[in-house]
């Protein structure tokens, strides 16, 4: 069981009903869910720790880490359906087509993603939990900002019944991108596991 110290508000005042400054937990969970109010309160601060609450920390969790992780997601679910794409299919193919197809940024978004699953253990391990959720974060905003944007067009070249004008499924780059996906949803499902059930 994790917990934190005391829970404040964002002036750093203990919370309570004759302060008025108290927030309801259901509330937050009906506005953003509860896997980004979980992240923030993990993130935030060490365990045991006091943390000085502010729903601006979830709004920036959410911009920082949910949404971006969320969006990747989403990107490869709708490429995948677009070329009838499935898990199963993706781990099928040759291992001589997937080298063909493999480019110098999937090698570097994979090395990344041993490094990071590698530095998250060591902090779970050592109960460093924010700073574990750091390297997470550090790790999607890569995969997001700069292994997808500079891979986009791998995905829209095949999509669509492009493949009659002579474009081919690029397999590595699906792989690559659901290899990483999965990843991060196991190394992030103690703290967001409605997220990484999802």
């Amino acid at each position: 069981v994790l917990c934190l110290g005391h829970i404040l508000d964002k002036d750093g005042q203990k919370m309570s009903k004759s302060k008025g400054n108290v927030i309801n937990p259901w509330d937050l969970f009906s506005q953003f869910g509860a896997d980004p109010v979980r992240w923030f309160m993990v993130s935030a601060v060490s365990a045991g720790q006091p943390i000085r609450f502010d729903q601006a920390g979830i709004s920036e969790v959410m911009r920082r880490f949910v949404l971006p992780l969320w969006n990747t997601y989403a990107f490869y679910v709708l490429y995948a359906n677009l070329d009838g794409i499935s898990t199963d299919a993706l781990f099928t193919v040759s291992g001589e087509l997937l080298e063909r197809q493999v480019k110098p940024i999937d090698v570097w978004i994979i090395s990344r993603l041993n490094e990071t699953q590698l530095q998250v253990t060591k902090e779970f391990e050592s109960y460093e939990f924010s700073k574990a959720t750091q390297l997470i974060e550090k790790f999607v905003d890569d995969l997001s900002n700069v292994w997808v944007r500079a891979n986009r067009s791998r995905f829209w070249n095949t999509s669509s019944g492009n493949q009659s004008e002579g474009h081919h499924v690029d397999y590595s780059a699906y792989q690559t991108l659901q290899t990483c996906l999965m990843s991060v949803a196991r190394m992030a499902a103690p703290f967001t596991p409605l997220l990484s059930e999802a």
